[in-house]
């Protein structure tokens, strides 16, 4: 630049001016740095500047520049105990600097890792292992320089299981570097990671085989936010993605990668983000291809094999903490009583617990059935009571605060987690039992569909009639766009017989059930699906769906294997003249949630959404619930998730602000 003066001078450039020359040293971390001083300080105000970049001893003009951006977090009000939610959030750029700045008090359970261009933020344990965290960060030294190093990770953040070797959330950071520096042609287990490489060149953020353990990303210009919940990446004013909202009034819950925050997308089951100065790239990391196709009959041998695989998958899940004592929701159906018996059998400490709760409004299978089991069998077990009407409409706040109106819990869940306390300790869940042992859907008409008309009518199963009367249609996206996200969410699966069942896994099981375990356990539980282990998922897939209508694989293993155990009356084989328990019950449930949204909408929610969004005559219909609350019972179907979209969209509770 200095040869620029010469030039001038050389030009007869003779004109009544002062020239300054800034030189700026270590170029990419001190950009500006000259300029600010020379302004600011020095108090020199230039006319015009002329910016240069010398490179390969050639004088470009111009430069990309570098961007400043300052962006806040705004969280939810600390829950009461238990109710702890464990998470990661992190921000990348692929050039500019990154500095982080608490603009209030944290807690002890927030982890904090930082790099030039990445910000790593995650929860950590406070008890077990103090100190053990959801993000790490490589310290590097002369002798273990990254450079030197094709797969060298700066930093990583990761939750969950892997049980190849068996680590998991809160394992040693070694451990979790050296599993993922080292190639992988599958990943067994149930996670989410983000991995930032290459002196923090490129982000990667991956997600287990049926995309189970949720990762969510945004993208805003060049930098991306992601994290394990939603609301992390949620901007002021974002309002409501239309097509996840019209998926909530049809159904309860979300389906694909979509998310209720406009640009917040779920990572994709079984597939690979990468973000680098390149651009974007997402692969599959999983062949689909390689599972099996179903067309092999349910025989005794087939049946031993089933079963060995099962408990194959519950002696590798069990090593992940072999030493610990592990918790097992324990229900009156076939899965848990799997999960149950192998534990006893094999001698793994573990005590399990049952929820009083209502099966199909009425019966309390569970709460009156699980006892004499545990009985005759001695192991440690106790029935919690169900959360009273007034407690369970505010655990529902805090579910949705937490993780946000993304599905409807169960009315087990909270008395479940107030019971777990701190960890670590494993959580075995029955999670897609139903669905390897069984069928999803459950109807024989579908496995004789292929191609579009399958897709048609999975979308159908799904949502329901495309058309709900109390809705006004200016107001929503046509159902036929739920359907068309749907649809090509689920193209990617084999064409066969099992594509029914897998359609099912990712829509009732991924977004619809797992959302309980992944994100509300208190932090240091960690969720393990024994019916997920690839090698048992791969041998029940062999079998033909079909004849798993006849009798499910799981109730054929029970009763091989565990006669006693399939002895008792359940959930799938109520005893005659089981006592129901009175309807009043039930519906207290739903009035008290209901009054609960009302309150956190206010009475503005008339004039705006509920006028905006509903049609005259159920505009009526759902003021005539406030005078006469028991008519909530024939609209709360409608109602309740309105309520629900209507509280998120005003929540404000979480955002971020970019400037």
């Amino acid at each position: 630049m200095i040869t620029a003066g010469k030039i001038l001078k050389d030009l007869k450039f003779d004109k009544d001016l002062t020239v300054y020359f800034t030189c700026t040293v270590i170029e990419e971390d001190c950009d500006g740095l000259c300029w600010k001083y020379i302004i600011e300080e020095e108090k020199i105000k230039p006319d015009f500047v002329i910016s240069t970049e010398p490179t390969n001893l050639n004088i470009y003009r111009g430069h990309r520049g570098r961007m400043e951006m300052e962006i806040e977090f705004h969280g939810v009000p600390e829950p009461p105990a238990p109710f702890r939610e464990e998470f990661f959030f992190g921000i990348w750029h692929p050039e500019s600097r990154i500095a982080l700045r608490r603009c209030a008090p944290g807690t002890d359970g927030d982890a904090v890792r930082l790099g030039r261009n990445w910000a790593l933020v995650g929860s950590c344990l406070t008890r077990g292992n103090p100190g053990s965290s959801l993000v790490h960060a490589r310290s590097w030294t002369a002798g273990n320089d990254p450079r030197h190093h094709d797969r060298a990770l700066d930093a990583l953040a990761f939750r969950g299981y892997l049980l190849d070797p068996p680590i998991h959330s809160w394992s040693p950071s070694e451990a979790l570097f050296e599993y993922w520096e080292n190639a992988h042609r599958e990943h067994d287990g149930v996670f989410s990671a983000a991995l930032i490489a290459r002196e923090g060149r490129t982000l990667t953020i991956c997600s287990d085989v049926f995309g189970i353990s949720p990762i969510y990303f945004r993208r805003i210009g060049d930098l991306v936010l992601f994290a394990s919940a939603p609301r992390y990446l949620r901007q002021r004013g974002d309002g409501l993605d239309a097509v996840a909202a019209r998926m909530i009034m049809q159904r309860g819950a979300l389906c694909g990668d979509v998310s209720l925050v406009p640009g917040v997308r779920r990572v994709p089951p079984g597939r690979v983000v990468t973000f680098s100065d390149e651009g974007v790239r997402e692969t599959f990391w999983f062949d689909y291809g390689s599972l099996p196709a179903g067309d092999l009959p349910i025989t005794s041998t087939n049946l031993i094999a089933a079963e060995q695989s099962f408990q194959e998958s519950m002696s590798r899940c069990c090593r992940l903490m072999p030493d610990v004592e592990s918790v097992v929701p324990f229900s009156s159906g076939d899965d848990s009583r799997r999960i149950a018996a192998s534990l006893h059998a094999h001698r793994q400490p573990f005590r399990a617990s049952t929820v009083s709760g209502l099966i199909k409004g009425r019966y309390d299978y569970d709460g009156l059935l699980t006892p004499p089991m545990a009985a005759r069998f001695g192991f440690r077990h106790r029935v919690l009571p169900a959360a009273d009407a007034e407690c369970y409409a505010t655990h529902d706040r805090w579910c949705r605060w937490l993780f946000s109106s993304e599905v409807s819990d169960h009315t087990w869940m909270w008395p479940m987690i107030e019971d777990l306390g701190g960890g670590p300790q494993l959580v075995f869940d029955g999670l897609v039992g139903d669905i390897v042992g069984n069928t999803g859907f459950g109807e024989a008409f579908l496995y004789d569909l292929r191609g579009e008309a399958l897709l048609e009518a999975l979308a159908r199963l799904a949502f329901g009639p495309p058309r709900i009367r109390a809705l006004s249609d200016d107001a929503w996206v046509p159902a036929r766009a739920v359907d068309e996200v749907l649809k090509d969410h689920l193209r990617f699966l084999p064409e066969n017989l099992n594509r029914c069942d897998l359609a099912f896994l990712l829509i009732r099981a991924r977004r619809g059930v797992a959302p309980w375990s992944q994100h509300l356990l208190p932090v240091g539980n960690i969720a393990v699906y024994p019916y997920l282990v690839l090698n048992h998922v791969r041998t029940t897939l062999q079998y033909d769906p079909r004849d798993k209508l006849k009798q499910t694989l799981q109730a054929r293993c029970l009763q091989a294997y565990w006669p006693e155990y399939y002895s008792f009356p359940g959930s799938r084989r109520p005893p005659p003249d089981f006592p129901a328990v009175r309807r009043k019950t039930a519906d207290d449930l739903v009035l008290a949630r209901v009054r609960q949204l009302f309150y956190e909408c206010g009475r503005s929610v008339w004039k705006e959404e509920l006028a905006e969004w509903l049609t005259g005559p159920a505009w009526c219909a759902a003021l005539a619930t406030r005078l006469a609350p028991r008519m909530t019972l024939s609209t709360g179907w409608w109602l309740r998730p309105l309520l629900m979209l209507a509280a998120e969209k005003r929540s404000g509770a979480a955002a971020i602000v970019v400037r």
